[in-house]
């Protein structure tokens, strides 16, 4: 984490090269996440982490090539802080800067502009609108029962849809093929669940309960991240 808020504050010249070292130690994490604890959803978890939030730092990194938009001779501080919010930002975009082209370039898009209705161009140079327009109260409120929701149906989907007793043989299942029986399926749906539906839930409800927290205890308004929108005094 550390060195990958250093290759975003500081881009090196070689880029892939700085990215091949980035791998090395998520590769030797991967390899042994399974031992990490004696927990396996707990490991599990963590594996998928590693490997989503690389393919991530290579999007960022190499392929949107994004360079720290700060003010000329800012210390390091503005730098690492400018690499944290690209880490956890929603909207990449807002923190790409494409590199300044030819002059001739400028000047053609100086004139594409001006081709353009005033609306367009204010459109144009405008950010992306805020998601929402909730004060901090409704914000907390939102999340808070965002959360409740989410882990309560999965608390539902452990305590009474896992036991084998609620599932009962349903005629059309006595007919397939042994390869297809009951308890097979049955542990196709858990995998499904578990894999896709249960986890998104579960992060969804987690970075519901980091929001409440930010907003309610945390934040500041003037340094408001992004990715959390523009939330009212």
């Amino acid at each position: 984490m550390a060195y990958a808020l250093y290759i975003l504050a500081y881009p090196p010249r070689h880029r892939y090269l700085a990215f091949l070292f980035l791998c090395a130690p998520i590769l030797y994490a991967f390899k042994y996440h399974l031992s990490l604890t004696p927990w396996y959803s707990l490991n599990d978890t963590f594996g998928r982490m590693l490997y989503i939030w690389l393919a991530y730092m290579s999007y960022a990194f190499l392929l949107v090539r994004v360079t720290p938009d700060v003010e000329p001779g800012a210390g390091w501080r503005q730098r690492v802080q400018w690499a944290g919010k690209v880490l956890y930002t929603r909207h990449l975009g807002e923190y790409h800067t494409p590199p300044v082209t030819h002059q001739a370039c400028d000047e053609e898009k100086d004139e594409e502009q001006a081709m353009q209705p005033a609306s367009e161009i204010g459109m144009l140079r405008r950010r992306r609108e805020p998601p929402h327009r909730l004060n901090r109260l409704d914000l907390c409120l939102r999340h808070a029962a965002k959360a409740v929701l989410f882990l309560a149906i999965n608390h539902t989907y452990d305590t009474y849809l896992i036991p084998p007793k609620t599932y009962p043989p349903a005629p059309f299942i006595r007919h397939l093929p042994s390869s297809l029986a009951v308890h097979e399926l049955r542990l196709r749906a858990m995998m499904t669940w578990n894999v896709c539906i249960g986890d998104m839930l579960y992060f969804e409800s987690l970075y519901s309960v980091v929001v409440f927290v930010i907003v309610r205890e945390l934040d500041r308004l003037l340094e408001r991240s992004p990715v959390l929108g523009e939330v009212l005094a």
